[in-house]
Parts: C-alpha cells; structure tokens; sequence
C-alpha cells in the first residue's frame, strides 16, 4: 500500500515532468537581439581586459538599472561555468515560477485546477493582449521575463493578504528590472492600503503599513539611488526636453509613445476580458475586486501616459513607462476568462468553452470575446433561449 509520501513524491514527479515538457514545447530564443544589449556588459565584468575602449560598455558598468541582473546572471555563471548555459537554467527556473505562480493565483480565485490550467495555456499562448512591445512571457531570456517570474508571486500573496510577502517579491523583481517590480507593487497599492486601514487604527496596524511598504522601498532605494548619484556626478546634463527627445521618441518609441501603439486590439479584448470576468459566477467579491483595481489601475496608468507623454510631455511619466502595466492588465483579464471556461464546461456548454479558449490566441480574437460575454450574459439572465444560444455558439465556432 502507498503511504502519502509516496503519492506526494509520484504527483511531484508528475507536476516536474509536465512543466519540463512545457518549457521545450514552449521555446527557448537565445540570443535574441535583446540580450545583444546586455551581453557584452556581463563578459566586460567577467573579464575586466574586455571592451576597455568601447565608451558605451564602460557606461554600463557604472551603477545601473541592470546593476544587480548582471550580478545576477555571473553569480549564475561561476556556478555553471558558462554564460550561456547559467542564461538557459535561469529562464528554466523563471519559466517553472511563472506557470506556478499562474496556476496558484487562478486556482485560489477559482478553486478549479483546470481552470488553472488554461490560464497557464493562455498566458503562455495570447496574442495582442498587451501594449507597449511588452508580454505577460516570452521565449526570450531577459530582464523583464526574471523580473515577471518574481512579481507574479507578489500578485499572488496580494490576492491572500500575506502583504509582507507580496512586496518582498516585487522587491526582488525591482533588482532584475525595475518598473516590472515597481509598477505591480503600485497597483495593488490601494488594496493594501484600505484594507490595512479597515482595521482598528492602532501601533499595529501602523506596523503593518510601514513593513511592507518599508522592505518595498529598500529595494527600490537599492538601484534608485546609486543610479540617481552617479546621474548627479555625471558631466552629461540634459535638460528635461531633451531627454525625453532622446528617451522617448529615439530610444524607446516602441515602449513610450501612445501613438506607435496598436490600440484597436487590445481595447477590444480589454472589453470582451471584461465582459467574461463580470458574467463569472463563483469568484468572490474581494478577488473580483483585485482584479478590477488591477485592470482599471492599469488603464489609468495608460490615460496618463497618453496625456502626461503626447500632450504635456513629463520626464518622470516617460521614464516610469507606464505601459508596462498592461501585462498585469492581461494576466487579471485571462484569469478571469479561465474562471468562464471551467463554468462553462460544468454547464456542458463544450462548444463555448472551447471557442473562450481559442479566442485571446487568434487575431481579432476580442470580437469572438466580446459575442460570447454578451451570449452568457444575456443567456444567464435569461433573455434569450437556451436553444437559440447554443446555435450561436455553433455559428461562433464555424
């Protein structure tokens, strides 16, 4: 007879297995014309004899936003003892700690392990569901990808109120990239703070205000402030106009800039995300609301970014790349589309589920999104009949 420890082994075996089989079914890019960028700067530290001459290299080594990444990996490195093996074992990690932290957030909000998983599928496999040449993953090795593989895990703990958890993970993000560490942190923000507020104000509710927030800023003040010091020594001064002509219009148009965006899409799946998270039926309220706060924060973030970048250009909305938000925005938009699934299949309603699941992975996918929240909420209210609606969802499939 198996005891349970034999059964927990077998299952982690299992889980350990899919997730390996996952990662290569799922690719693996390197190098990509990303890391060209921070390659060189992590062989200049391994070996001080390289690029003495090369100006923009030596920059790099000073005190940076990619400071603690290059440690990072060259701590990876004298482990391994090859840069590109210590990049493939990282992102094999930061892959494993996404679809766990994807799979624990879904199943905490939905209590259904299957709809776990298609939001594990459709994090991994959406398209269009984000703005500002940013994804919720990818196949590429970089900054933002170890620094999601982390925050993920701050959104989590957000959703079961262990607060001083949350913001340590978005406080380990910040050192691998730092707006993916920041900008979440900022999000849930405000739930941190009411809720924290709801209780009896006393020395320890105060406490637990000032912990969180107070390992948060650390970190933040980690690579904020070396990198603000070295800004103040530097010979190079530029005026606020002139950086953001620099920044924002030559150097990251694709990152800053509202109008290099492609809007129509991703406002569509916005709407039909919507649609599908508010005809759910079993979440709570409480995790329904974070994340609401988590999409509308994140399309607020947006409105200030149109205004605060195209209309009355401000140095600090440019560097806080307040797109950036929008992959937070589609994680909380697909959870809740994944919730959908799993009631539609209990309601045997197969064809609609699958079409659900099909939609956020195909171009113009959001029109698909946006009939079936309108066909289950009208169907749930009981305005239109149950045969009617099951040969629309037939059409929707042909």
């Amino acid at each position: 007879m198996k005891t349970e420890h034999h059964v927990r082994i077998q299952r982690a075996s299992i889980y350990l297995i899919a997730l390996i089989t996952g990662l290569f079914a799922y690719g693996y890019q390197f190098p990509s014309e990303n890391n060209f960028v921070e390659l060189p700067t992590i062989y200049a530290r391994l070996d001080s004899t390289l690029y003495t001459q090369d100006f923009y290299i030596q920059a790099q080594l000073e005190p940076g936003v990619r400071f603690f990444f290059d440690y990072f990996i060259i701590a990876a490195t004298r482990i391994t003892h090859s840069v590109p093996v210590a990049y493939f074992c990282c992102y094999s990690l930061a892959f494993i700690s996404f679809v766990l932290g994807v799979y624990h957030i879904t199943q905490r909000i939905s209590h259904s392990r299957f709809a776990a998983g298609i939001a594990v599928l459709l994090c991994l496999r959406s398209i269009n569901v984000t703005l500002s040449e940013v994804d919720i993953f990818r196949t590429e090795p970089i900054p933002a990808i170890f620094a999601m593989s982390i925050a993920i895990w701050g959104i989590y703990f957000a959703l079961v109120r262990s607060w001083i958890r949350s913001y340590l993970c978005f406080g380990l993000a910040v050192l691998l990239q730092f707006l993916v560490g920041l900008l979440p942190g900022l999000l849930v923000l405000p739930i941190f703070i009411w809720e924290t507020l709801q209780a009896q104000i006393s020395k320890r509710s105060i406490i637990s205000i000032g912990l969180p927030l107070g390992i948060f800023a650390s970190f933040i003040s980690l690579v904020y402030v070396p990198l603000s010091l070295n800004s103040l020594l530097s010979n190079i001064q530029l005026d606020s106009a002139e950086f953001i002509r620099l920044y924002a219009h030559i150097r990251h148009p694709h990152h800053i800039l509202p109008s290099d965006w492609h809007i129509g899409e991703f406002l569509g799946f916005m709407i039909g995300g919507l649609l599908c998270l508010f005809t759910t039926k079993q979440l709570e309220k409480r995790d329904r609301n974070v994340l609401l706060i988590i999409i509308f924060g994140s399309f607020l973030s947006l409105l200030i970014t149109y205004l605060f970048v195209e209309v009355y250009p401000n140095e600090l909305i440019v560097k806080l790349q307040l797109g950036r938000t929008t992959p937070f925005l589609a994680l909380a938009l697909l959870v809740g589309i994944s919730c959908l699934v799993a009631e539609l299949l209990d309601d045997q309603r197969y064809v609609l589920a699958i079409i659900t699941i099909i939609a956020p992975c195909i171009f113009s996918g959001y029109l698909l999104l946006i009939l079936i929240g309108l066909l289950v909420l009208l169907d749930r209210q009981k305005k239109i009949p149950q045969r009617a609606s099951q040969l629309t969802s037939y059409f929707f499939l042909v």
